[in-house]
């Protein structure tokens, strides 16, 4: 009886333990399943309430910002260096279009500016925090950075900002966060009321005269939502590279109220962008293509369809182009206008303003031969998107308070021993003695990407003060601005292994070097493709016509394969 007993009450403690487990994981399924929106991935909840995980490093209350029940509100995480005067535009901006209610700044600790009286001007409006590195760095690192490079030092920096602070955010449950510089100002990509593309258009889009035109968007979108390319609570923004080729005074300052200067503000002054594509042949009779673009997406992150424990995973780096690298990675970095539902209009703004940075480790002289490279290229299309928010500001703050909120917008703070501002008329003197000079087409040998990687490369383009583009042989690639520091004629290459008198061996001398009109054929063909939209209506941009000319491509290429699949 004893044994039976025992046998028993064994059964019954393992049937317990059993029926324990059965509800621990039905828990946990009904815990990932029960709080997912429609469409929802369950690795992305939408944790519109406080998630369960304990919160950690957790700061004083935040300041209370009043708003209404029913309004959704946007956070930002953004660096600054010695930019104030895109700063003001940028606050009062994406206070109007995105419904910009927290916060959070820091400052590169070689800026010789500070940010704080902008910041003091928002008070009741937006809930502001500065941080200092401390906040967001382990004394570790902060010792590391002292010796470090200033390009590895501003990488750590950035990437550990992004994170803390997304991690800050989640921790006080927003919703919402962009991440953005100073230069970049987010809006609705104009193909959403653009009846040509189905899959983007949304009728009765708010105008960006109205406040919160961005977010009044953004609420109501579903996720994932391949179409805009939202396959996660993390969506790409395509940048607009714009230009600082001048418009007519009248084009400037159309639509701008009366108490303002349409040329103070980067979204009103410059209206130019889009780069038609050169073509530079190489040695070796290879023909490279080269284009203008402001480079790979940013991103706005809904962080309340994540728990703070994404922010933990192993893979989150705080890039500034995929911030959250585990939840962000499912888009294409350079994803085309076609498939967005937000673009970003980049600007370089005024020369002065382009070179005031005097804490930029490369100088003087490769800012100005970046500025010139860049204006260069891009300007094919003109824009005012942008236009209206200015005049929608002031109507929704009153002129009293947008004048005091835009008080010397666009305008530079003196620096002390600062350098009189460079033009393009100025030449920066060489030592003809020490400092070879290369000409177009000329080959050397360039360190690649400042990394002591040495290969071979052609002269694209020469500038004022011993200031070079590169287009390195082997694979097409570009570097720009290189200063002589970075060119030498003599040596073997990095990845090839070759010397010169190896490479020429196995290169085509005979080879025309330089810029050329003959591009490949696929070039042309897609080329006047594109062209040809463009004729169709005015008012489409190049990137427009490039995208359309990409969807008729990808449509093809799926008849032909559905026709390829009936014929089996």
């Amino acid at each position: 009886m004893r044994v039976r007993a025992h046998h028993l009450r064994c059964f019954l403690f393992g049937l317990l333990a059993l029926i324990g487990l059965q509800i621990a994981l039905f828990d946990k399924i009904f815990e990932c399943a029960g709080n997912v929106d429609e469409g929802v991935p369950l690795r992305f909840r939408n944790l519109r309430q406080r998630d369960t995980v304990q919160l950690i490093d957790q700061k004083e209350a935040a300041v209370e910002i009043s708003v209404d029940d029913d309004f959704e509100a946007a956070s930002g995480c953004i660096l600054v260096c010695d930019d104030n005067h895109f700063l003001i535009e940028w606050i009062a901006y994406h206070y109007h279009v995105i419904n910009l209610r927290t916060l959070i700044v820091t400052s590169d600790p070689n800026s010789r500016t500070s940010p704080q009286p902008i910041l003091d001007r928002w008070k009741g409006l937006i809930d502001i925090e500065y941080w200092n590195e401390s906040r967001f760095l382990d004394p570790d690192d902060i010792t590391w950075l002292e010796r470090a490079k200033k390009l590895q030092m501003h990488r750590l920096r950035q990437r550990s900002f992004n994170k803390e602070c997304l991690r800050e955010l989640k921790r006080r449950d927003k919703g919402w966060t962009i991440l953005t510089d100073t230069d970049e100002f987010v809006t609705l990509n104009p193909k959403l009321n653009d009846t040509r593309y189905e899959s983007l258009y949304t009728p009765n889009l708010t105008s960006i005269r109205e406040p919160g035109s961005v977010m009044d968007y953004l609420k109501d979108i579903a996720i994932p939502n391949e179409n805009i390319s939202a396959f996660t609570p993390c969506i790409p923004i395509h940048r607009w590279q714009f230009s600082s080729r001048e418009s007519t005074p009248e084009e400037v300052e159309k639509d701008v109220p009366a108490e303002f200067h349409g040329s103070d503000f980067l979204t009103l002054r410059w209206r130019r962008f889009g780069a038609e594509m050169k073509f530079f042949q190489t040695m070796r009779g290879d023909t490279c293509g080269i284009q203008r673009r402001a480079g790979p997406v940013k991103t706005i992150i809904d962080l309340s369809r994540l728990r703070l424990v994404d922010l933990f995973h192993d893979e989150v780096e705080g890039g500034p182009h995929r911030p959250l690298e585990s939840v962000c990675g499912l888009y294409d970095a350079f994803v085309t206008p076609g498939y967005v539902a937000l673009v970003i209009h980049h600007f370089l703004g005024r020369l002065d303003q382009w070179t005031y940075r005097v804490t930029d480790n490369r100088g003087a002289g490769y800012r100005l031969a970046r500025f010139k490279d860049m204006n260069d290229y891009i300007g094919l299309w003109k824009s005012d998107d942008l236009r209206l928010w200015l005049q929608g500001f002031v109507e929704s703050v009153g002129e009293k308070e947008a004048s005091r909120l835009l008080v010397d917008v666009g305008k530079l703070q003196p620096l002390p021993g600062q350098l009189p501002s460079l033009s393009f008329n100025q030449t920066l003197e060489e030592d003809d003695t020490k400092t070879p000079k290369y000409e177009v087409g000329d080959i050397v040998l360039a360190d690649w990407r400042n990394y002591g990687q040495w290969d071979w490369a052609h002269i694209t383009a020469v500038f004022d003060g011993g200031f070079y583009n590169v287009m390195f042989i082997h694979d097409c690639s570009e570097d720009l601005g290189l200063g002589t520091e970075r060119l030498k004629k003599a040596g073997r290459a990095y990845r090839t292994g070759l010397t010169y008198e190896e490479l020429m061996a196995r290169g085509n001398p005979a080879a025309i070097v330089g810029y050329t009109d003959s591009a490949p054929a696929w070039v042309k063909t897609r080329q006047v493709a594109v062209e040809a939209k463009a004729e169709e209506d005015d008012d489409v941009s190049e990137e427009e016509a490039e995208a359309d000319v990409a969807k008729e491509k990808e449509v093809d290429e799926e008849s032909s394969d559905s026709k390829d699949s009936d014929d089996e």
